[in-house]
């Protein structure tokens, strides 16, 4: 397998270079839009490099490359089988300009098959760090919490799974935690309605590394949502609560700490400080 660091292949290159593949006699033959996906899925797996292929290598596809096997790969990767790869490849001779520039149906191309989440703006994507235990522990406080008090009403509080975009910005992410009330409204550029517009209140755990741009950048794009209400800031260096709250055509901060307990007026619920950082494992 060869890597080239730095280079990468426009999405014509990988479709034309995808409709020349053959497949063996005794598989299915995907189609040329499928084969393209998994050259794109080697493509994806390092942003910085490319896995150049020649047409005559052979496409293989772990458990099964027919059209119409959506729930068999599916099932086959919730039990633990490997992603799809290609079978064998050797470098190309000629080699395609540094690319710069992902199409945002690129981008959800990305996110289909990728074991890791990215970010997306102005058609860049980055590679969203994992978190640490304390981080993903505070985010699970936070949706016990929320969803508790949400019971019974028209909300529903997601986990960072779920992908925001601003139309306003272009941004696509993933906060920690989104709520959304009322119903979903999806971005009408993502064919699969995956991808949600209209939060209410968003969740950011900070973490050192992240903390600047969440308070910073990160927060002036969510600003921009114009169903959002609030957002929260979890620190990571104390405990210490920051609620952006939307009053007319502008944004307060109030900050609460141990003992207090934060008011989240949209959602009519309360975060109590010591309850976000409580942890039933400490000594």
């Amino acid at each position: 397998m060869t890597l080239l660091s730095g280079v990468r292949r426009t999405s014509q290159d990988l479709d034309d270079l995808a409709r020349q593949i053959r497949v063996p006699r005794r598989q299915c033959k995907p189609s040329a839009d499928r084969v393209a996906s998994i050259l794109w899925r080697l493509v994806f797996q390092d942003l910085g490099t490319l896995v150049e292929v020649t047409a005559k290598d052979v496409a293989v596809l772990p458990w099964g490359g027919c059209e119409g096997d959506v729930g068999r790969r599916r099932a086959g990767r919730r039990e633990g089988a490997r992603p799809l790869t290609i079978g064998r490849v050797v470098p190309l001779r000629m080699v395609a300009p540094a690319r710069q520039y992902f199409s945002f149906a690129e981008y959800l191309a990305l996110e289909e098959i990728a074991a890791v989440k990215h970010e997306f703006l102005d058609g860049h994507v980055w590679a969203m760090a994992g978190g640490t235990p304390a981080h993903a522990a505070i985010a699970a406080n936070v949706i016990a919490l929320l969803s508790v008090q949400l019971r019974g009403r028209p909300c529903r509080v997601f986990t960072s799974d779920l992908r925001i975009r601003v139309l306003a910005t272009g941004l696509g992410t993933y906060p920690d935690v989104t709520v959304v009330c009322g119903r979903l409204e999806a971005d009408p550029a993502d064919p699969q309605g995956n991808t949600v517009t209209n939060p209410l209140v968003l969740v950011e755990v900070l973490s050192p590394s992240t903390a600047e741009y969440d308070r910073g950048e990160k927060l002036s794009h969510y600003q921009r949502i114009p169903s959002l209400a609030e957002v929260v800031l979890v620190a990571h260096d104390e405990r210490r609560l920051e609620i952006w709250r939307r009053e007319g055509d502008h944004w307060t901060l109030d900050v609460f700490r141990v003992g207090e307990r934060a008011r989240l007026a949209s959602i009519e619920s309360d975060l109590v400080v010591a309850d976000v950082y409580r942890d039933p494992l400490a000594s």
